[in-house]
């Protein structure tokens, strides 16, 4: 019985993530791997679509390295 109930949640659930940022990102990203096909909303107030940002490396911050930031 949990089973079946279970199973019917992956099919027609419905699953509100607050926040559009990276972290909403991963999370709507994870429910789809494992398996979630019911509806899926996110919500945010970013002006733009998530998207996936690169990772800083905490050795290039740790190398002493150093960086001129651009406007434009």
């Amino acid at each position: 019985m949990a089973a079946d109930y279970l199973e019917w949640l992956r099919r027609e659930g419905r699953i509100v993530v607050v926040g559009a940022s990276l972290a909403g990102l991963r999370a709507a990203e994870t429910l789809r791997a494992e398996g979630f096909t019911g509806s899926l909303t996110m919500i945010g107030d970013e002006p733009y679509e998530p998207y996936d940002r690169p990772p800083l490396s905490k050795a290039v911050l740790d190398s002493g390295a150093q960086f001129r930031l651009f406007s434009g």
